[in-house]
Order: structure tokens, then C-alpha cells, then sequence
């Protein structure tokens, strides 16, 4: 059974929730301007990376053998499942559509170790967004088994809204591979200490979103990887040691500054 059929009982759909209520003509505009806002977004990051994109599709042919892309399932608005883009980084086939990630062996290819690192790996993600099973900015699509995972609460809140390239999590825990480099269990880490984290700023963001939001995520995410791309081409081996050395320091205890802050800051991130 996929995850999007046992889910009915647990997302009520918006438009639904917004008809009772006897807002869903104002809440129809909102909507419709936030898909509009997403598709031309998309349409121009596109256009305006298209030669990019031609020469990193020439760059993986020409480095190692199959697809260009790698497609995997993830879990949408609803519950609904849906295939996700990035740029193939590894020489494995990139056909397959099993397993978590976390913690796997897969041989990486040079190229993919920069596309990873910078992030460019996801920007194909863009045709997600044009094609309406992602925004610009939402929750992080996860995989259905993590999704299984969540809480009746968190998938209520989480499935609520589509899914996106970018949210606070996003940035927050940009270098993951990094923190889960070092458990000597990185699946069981992910479930018991970033995955509950990661719902904490998903629910935050849900319970706060707005075109406003969007447009300073979009920005933080952008200062961001602009901070770590700078830190990479100073020296591809220097620039990963100090990203490495600056990430792990944060998650100490496992969670260091980011439990702290959460605590801290309890009623701004987690209200509930």
C-alpha cells in the first residue's frame, strides 16, 4: 500500500477545509497567484540556465556511463507520490528508485562531489516546480518510508502543502552528508536526531506561509549556498575541510546550537 492511500483519513485537502470555512474564493486567488509565481520562477530559472545545464549534461556523458538524471519517488501534497529530478552524481546506473541514501556506498564521481557540494545537483528540480508536484519553497519532499514514519500531527500539518526546493531545514542541514558521515549507524541517526529536527522547522514554516516567507527563503537559500560556494573554490579540499570542521561543531551532543536554539526559541519554531 503507498503511503498516499493510507493518508485520506489524515489530509483533509485545503480547498476543502477553505469551501467550509466560506473563504475558498479569496483562498482560490492565493493559490492560484502562488502557482502562477512558482511556474514563471521556474520558466526563468530555466531559461536562464540553460547553457549551464546543457554543459553539465555534456560534463556527466562524458565522465561516466548513464542517465543524466536520477529519478526517485517522494511524498507530495495529500500524500500524493511523485518522481523527483536531480543531476545523476554517481556512477551507479541512476535508474534506480530504491533506497534511502543515507549511509549507502555509492561511488561518486568528481563531478557529482561538486554538484553535490554546490547544490546544482537539484536544480532540476525547477521541472518539478513547472510541472506543479513542487514550489520554490515548502518541506523538503521526503522518501514514502520516512513519511510512514511521521506522526498523524506532522503528516497532517507536513502533507498540508506542496513540497519544495528550499526551506528552513533546507538550509539549515545543506551539508547533511557531512553530519552523517560520522554515526557509526547514519540511518538510525537520521531517524532519531535530523529527521525529528527537520519536522520542527517544516511545522514552522506551514504554520507561517506566506508569499512574504517565500521570498526570504529564497533569498536566505541563496546568501547561503553563495557563503559555501565561496568557502568550496578558495580550494576544493580546504573549502570541504572547513565546511566539514564549521557543520559538525553545530550538531555536538548530537544536536548542539541547533537543540539549544530550538529550546531557546521554542514558542517562534515550535509553538505546539
Amino acid at each position: 500500500m503507498s503511503v498516499g492511500s493510507s493518508l485520506p483519513s489524515l489530509i483533509e485537502d485545503s480547498e476543502t477545509r477553505e469551501r467550509r470555512s466560506g473563504r475558498w474564493s479569496s483562498a482560490g486567488v492565493r493559490g492560484a497567484a502562488r502557482r502562477l509565481f512558482n511556474a514563471v520562477a521556474a520558466v526563468f530559472g530555466l531559461v536562464v540556465l540553460a547553457i549551464p545545464f546543457v554543459l553539465i549534461v555534456v560534463a556527466i556523458k562524458a565522465t561516466s556511463r548513464g542517465p543524466v538524471f536520477f529519478r526517485q519517488l517522494r511524498v507530495g501534497r495529500g500524500g500524493r507520490l511523485f518522481r523527483i529530478y536531480k543531476f545523476r552524481t554517481t556512477f551507479e546506473s541512476g535508474s534506480s528508485e530504491q533506497g534511502t541514501g543515507i549511509g549507502a556506498p555509492a561511488s561518486v564521481t568528481s563531478l557529482g562531489s561538486f554538484l553535490r557540494e554546490t547544490k546544482i545537483d537539484e536544480l532540476p528540480q525547477l521541472i518539478n516546480v513547472l510541472i506543479g508536484n513542487m514550489n520554490l519553497v515548502g518541506p523538503r519532499p521526503e522518501l514514502p518510508e520516512f513519511v510512514a514514519m511521521y506522526s498523524a500531527s506532522d503528516r497532517s500539518i507536513v502533507l498540508s502543502v506542496e513540497p519544495g526546493l528550499t526551506d528552513f531545514a533546507s538550509i539549515r542541514f545543506r551539508n547533511e552528508s557531512l553530519l552523517l558521515s560520522t554515526p557509526e549507524d547514519p540511518l538510525a541517526y537520521y531517524q532519531r536526531v535530523v529527521m525529528p529536527a527537520k519536522l520542527r522547522y517544516c511545522r514552522f514554516y506551514v504554520r507561517r506561509t506566506s508569499l512574504g516567507l517565500d521570498l526570504y527563503l529564497i533569498g536566505l537559500t541563496i546568501l547561503a549556498l553563495g557563503e559555501d560556494f565561496l568557502v568550496w573554490i578558495t580550494s576544493p579540499s580546504v573549502g570541504t575541510a572547513r565546511l566539514t570542521t564549521r557543520f559538525r561543531t553545530r550538531f555536538r551532543g548530537p544536536l548542539g546550537r541547533l537543540r539549544h536554539s530550538s529550546t531557546a526559541r521554542r514558542d517562534r519554531i515550535d509553538p505546539n
